[in-house]
């Protein structure tokens, strides 16, 4: 019954130490998919950090661009409205020198006629002068000598 004992001894003492090889073998295996899940996950982490990190340099980039467009669009803006005030100043100014040529050319026109009714206005008290002055024979001079 010793041996019994013994044998029986020996055999727990052989199924403890598989036991125990056996936990062992389960962390160790655990422990390495616990490891490699780990690593994995730590390198998902990285690299979502990177995509991340892209993808602001990308959003910057672009709202970078925005403000430039928008920028640009303002300057197009103001060139635009400076182009419709100098247009306006343009067609003012054309207008101005429209007005002013008819200007000139109205008082031609009234300074022709004022000469025109001037000049017949001459030519008739000329016609008149001649038809209402006597002549030498009638007045009794001859030369501006008076005869009599």
């Amino acid at each position: 019954m010793r041996d019994r004992i013994t044998h029986i001894r020996q055999q727990l003492l052989q199924a403890q130490m598989l036991e125990d090889a056996f936990i062992g073998k389960q962390k160790a295996t655990v422990s390495a998919k616990f490891e490699i899940s780990n690593g994995t996950w730590n390198q998902q982490v990285e690299l979502e950090k990177e995509r991340q990190r892209l993808r602001d340099i990308e959003h910057e980039t672009r709202l970078h661009a925005i403000q430039e467009q928008l920028r640009s669009a303002q300057r197009v803006e103001a060139l635009q409205s400076e182009i419709n005030a100098a247009s306006g100043s343009a067609r003012d100014a054309e207008i101005d020198r429209q007005r002013e040529v008819m200007k000139w050319n109205f008082a031609d026109r009234m300074a022709n006629q004022e000469i025109e009714r001037l000049e017949a206005g001459a030519r008739m008290t000329v016609s008149y002068t001649h038809l209402t002055m006597p002549t030498e024979e009638e007045s009794g001079e001859i030369g501006g000598i008076r005869i009599i």
